[in-house]
């Protein structure tokens, strides 16, 4: 039997948003994109540990 090393990577994400009304489409699609990479993100740890 292998033993096999589990881990779960770990990522620091800063992200700076002009929250002026003039920007507030760009904040929006901004945020969807980081609730996707967030998923794509758990699934691939997911995907790691089995």
């Amino acid at each position: 039997m292998t033993k096999q090393a589990s881990f779960i990577l770990t990522v620091d994400l800063v992200i700076v948003i002009d929250t002026s009304p003039s920007m507030k489409d760009e904040a929006q699609a901004l945020s969807d994109a980081a609730n996707v990479i967030a998923l794509i993100y758990l699934n691939l740890t997911l995907r790691s540990l089995s």
